[in-house]
């Protein structure tokens, strides 16, 4: 995974846009009754996106009824959402990807609220604070999001990354078949308060175990293209797994699941011989 792209235009004129798709009804009064402090909450909310301090917002103080409005904000399925969701998917080449950011696994189908819309309803429709997301990772995201003055999850619009390794990954042959086990590691002393994200973030979404779940399609495929050419010789076919590798990592971050089960199937030689089909 590696940091992504946010929403760059305005994201009080995104709510205003939220609020016009809205009939008119209770909740649509409600919301515009709150337009200033709305706007007040939304310049913060900006102040401390840029400046990575998220951790330090207060919540505005609603009534439940109010609460309900500003909840009310939020649906999936509206067009303003829709649209976002493509801006955030489209990447620079004009293509569109649509695999999770947290966890680069599953398909995006939703989108997340990096801090919990229940604790801050102001912020449901706010696009700073909606990341594209797969199911699997929305069920999973804890509702705590910061201690002790810290964020304790990572917010890909705001973490980089560090291009040094902390996933890894160990092999062994059981009946035949290589069993992989992922795990993380500060071996390389990435600074410590990110490493405690990196961390939180994985344990929460129990990544390092879906990473091992969906190894074996990985291993299918790079026998497939190992069959596919017949006579090359294998320190090539070595060196075109490992030329792929270091592409995804340039596509999904340093740390990309994929690319570190494709270096460690070229490094053991019982997997490669494995793969060489031996």
């Amino acid at each position: 995974m590696k940091k992504i792209k946010h929403f760059a235009d305005d994201p009080f004129l995104f709510h205003k846009k939220v609020l016009n798709c809205k009939r008119s009804g209770e909740t649509k009064d409600i919301v515009e009754s709150l337009d200033a402090d709305i706007q007040d909450c939304f310049s913060v909310y900006n102040a401390r996106f840029s400046n990575d301090t998220l951790q330090e917002l207060e919540a505005l103080t609603v009534s439940q009824e109010q609460k309900k409005a500003l909840l009310d904000m939020y649906s999936f399925r509206m067009n303003p959402f829709q649209e976002l969701l493509k801006v955030l998917t489209t990447d620079e080449n004009n293509r569109i990807s649509n695999i999770c950011p947290n966890c680069t696994v599953g398909r995006v189908e939703s989108l997340d609220h990096c801090i919990p819309k229940s604790e801050f309803p102001e912020f449901s429709d706010n696009p700073l604070n909606l990341m594209p997301c797969c199911m699997y990772c929305n069920s999973k995201k804890s509702s705590v999001w910061r201690r002790g003055g810290q964020r304790v999850f990572l917010n890909l619009f705001l973490d980089e990354l560090p291009n040094v390794r902390y996933l890894f990954v160990q092999t062994h042959i059981k009946d035949g078949v290589p069993v992989f086990k992922f795990f993380i590691d500060n071996r390389n002393s990435i600074e410590n308060n990110l490493y405690k994200k990196i961390e939180k973030h994985y344990s929460t979404l129990d990544l390092c175990n879906v990473f091992a779940d969906n190894s074996d399609d990985v291993v299918d495929g790079l026998a497939f293209q190992f069959k596919s050419v017949p006579g090359l010789p294998e320190e090539q076919i070595r060196n075109m797994f490992v030329a792929q590798a270091e592409m995804l990592q340039a596509k999904f971050g340093y740390n990309y699941w994929k690319s570190v089960l494709i270096l460690e199937c070229c490094n053991n030689a019982n997997v490669f011989r494995y793969i060489a089909g031996k």
